[in-house]
């Protein structure tokens, strides 16, 4: 639950903002309090470009308590400024960039691929997607802040009710737990291209079953890798019985029992494994068929 200080700042913000041309989204804890996360709000964070941060510093400029500015450290910069509006700090960055582990900087966040809407009351706010905020913490090192958006979001299942109804339904990405421990490049760059080209609606819906009373993604970890990456929060998911999907339930059960292990929970655990078609298929196929091998005719 957000205080109604910050909802009174969230309200002149959205109102002051509304109809203009900036990308801008709230992000941080304010942002993701706004998206069920269970977290104490203490001042609210505006993400957008270079040219955003400034605008939006003119537009609240009695507000303003730092001016924007080009600020860098170690691991982030951006073009930062602090306001207090409605008694309330709010942190206003433009163009943010990360320092990759390999010394590089990834481009600015394109705030319009991230964003998402959220419905407060009779507002409707601007957020980044709580995938990308995960992704975000984890590249920043703030391990903490991003295992308890993991642990939050794996929890996010399908809706029950959705479940009483055939066919297709969203899933949370993070709440899949991935039967595969591979990704084949050729595959999801097949699915990127799908994306660029606005189709990834065509794509069929992944296939998901239920093992141990979680969810394990059995087929199309391309398709939910690729949403992922993008900042979707959840794939069209076809959720099936076990005993009604193809193949040895014997295996499916083992790779998902054995996943945690092997340090593979959610989907955002194969970054470090995505590779080429003839890889995948000796260590992957070649994996299931030696353990089908020693097990299935026991």
């Amino acid at each position: 639950m957000i205080a109604g200080r910050y909802l009174n700042a969230l309200q002149a913000i959205c109102t002051r903002l509304e109809g203009g041309e900036i990308v801008w989204a709230i992000t941080g804890s304010a942002g993701m309090a706004l998206q069920g996360v269970p977290l104490a709000v203490h001042d609210i964070d505006v993400q957008t470009d270079r040219d955003g941060a400034y605008e939006i510093e003119e537009h609240f400029s009695p507000c303003v308590v730092t001016p924007v500015r080009y600020v860098a450290s170690e691991r982030i910069r951006s073009h930062l400024g602090a306001l207090e509006i409605a008694g309330v700090r709010v942190e206003v960055m433009g163009d943010v960039q990360k320092r990759r582990d390999d010394g590089r900087w990834e481009v600015p966040v394109d705030v319009a691929r991230y964003r998402r809407w959220t419905k407060v009351g009779d507002l409707q706010v601007p957020v980044l997607s709580l995938v990308y905020e995960y992704r975000a913490y984890r590249a920043l090192g703030r391990s903490e802040r991003a295992s308890t958006l993991r642990r939050w979001l794996q929890r996010q299942g399908p809706d029950p009710a959705a479940l009483e109804r055939e066919g297709v339904q969203p899933v949370h990405v993070m709440a899949l737990r991935p039967n595969n421990w591979f990704i084949n490049v050729a595959r999801l760059e097949r699915v990127r291209e799908a994306w660029r080209r606005g189709l990834q609606d065509t794509l069929p819906p992944v296939l998901v079953t239920e093992i141990d009373g979680g969810l394990s993604l059995i087929d199309g970890h391309a398709r939910t890798y690729a949403a992922y990456e993008r900042g979707e929060t959840h794939v069209r998911a076809l959720v099936r019985d076990l005993e009604e999907i193809e193949g040895s339930e014997a295996l499916y059960r083992h790779i998902h029992r054995v996943g945690p292990a092997r340090g593979i929970e959610t989907i955002a655990d194969l970054a470090e494994r995505i590779v080429a078609p003839e890889v995948h298929t000796r260590l992957w196929v070649g994996y299931c068929d030696r353990w089908l091998a020693a097990h299935e005719t026991q």
